[in-house]
């Protein structure tokens, strides 16, 4: 996601005490201070309830309890930037915020709609267009859209190559099962010794070998199913054992 500000297209000007005080806050935000954010923005809507440095001031609010995981109270920030700010820039990255946080609540067909907007309103080598199209692409494989998410995550490889966010998209590209994660190895015998665990229980294994930092380890897997529900309703069953167990996908 794309964190900082940018003027946009604006034409409103902002004081300079207040501009002032943005900066500082935005200083903070990047120090990863998040509650000296919280507290510095809330001082600036308080003496600047409206207008677009309220604006700037409440997505930085909204970004830094997004951080803090507070996110019923980020999402409330980013909300009212998106339905008020004049700042194209500003609510474009409000908007790819909005989609994650829904995201993160399960709700994926209003997540799909802001990552769409994101998408829709973004030139497609321009951020955010990299974290919409990931997500997008994450959602169409939860509903088994396998091809379709091959497209968003290619795209996502092809205008943002050597980035963090390609590499997560060439781990998931060519996905058509679901699979429960158990453990990563750096031998394939360490993970076949461990898969004895599992399989006393009648589980299905599967090791697969991946690059990972530019080295080869051996990921430990239970079970192929190609549809999210079925998957997730064996979870349980396989964190009685190991409680970290994670949904991934698999080729």
């Amino acid at each position: 996601m794309i964190l900082l500000m940018s003027a946009g297209c604006v034409q409103e000007r902002i004081a300079p005490e207040t501009r002032r005080k943005i900066d500082l806050a935005q200083n903070a935000y990047q120090a990863r201070e998040y509650q000296k954010t919280i507290r510095d923005t809330g001082e600036i809507l308080r003496e600047t309830p409206r207008g677009e440095g309220a604006m700037q001031a409440q997505y930085l609010r909204g970004m830094a309890r997004y951080r803090l995981k507070e996110y019923p109270a980020a999402r409330e920030d980013l909300l009212q930037v998106y339905n008020h700010t004049k700042n194209w820039d500003l609510r474009i990255k409000a908007t790819d915020t909005l989609g994650e946080l829904a995201y993160l609540r399960g709700n994926l067909d209003q997540a799909e709609r802001y990552f769409s907007e994101v998408i829709a309103q973004t030139r497609p080598a321009d951020r955010p267009a990299d974290h919409a199209r990931f997500r997008r692409g994450c959602l169409y494989q939860r509903q088994g859209k396998w091809a379709q998410a091959d497209v968003e995550f290619e795209k996502v490889t092809y205008h943002f190559p050597k980035t963090a966010v390609a590499g997560k998209a060439a781990q998931r590209v060519r996905g058509r099962s679901w699979t429960i994660q158990v453990g990563s190895y750096k031998s394939k015998q360490n993970a076949a010794d461990a898969a004895k665990r599992y399989q006393q229980d009648g589980l299905r294994t599967f090791i697969e070998p991946v690059m990972r930092d530019d080295a080869l380890v051996f990921l430990l897997q239970i079970g192929r199913w190609g549809q999210y529900e079925t998957a997730e309703s064996n979870l349980p069953a396989v964190r009685r054992i190991t409680s970290d167990a994670f949904l991934h996908v698999a080729r």
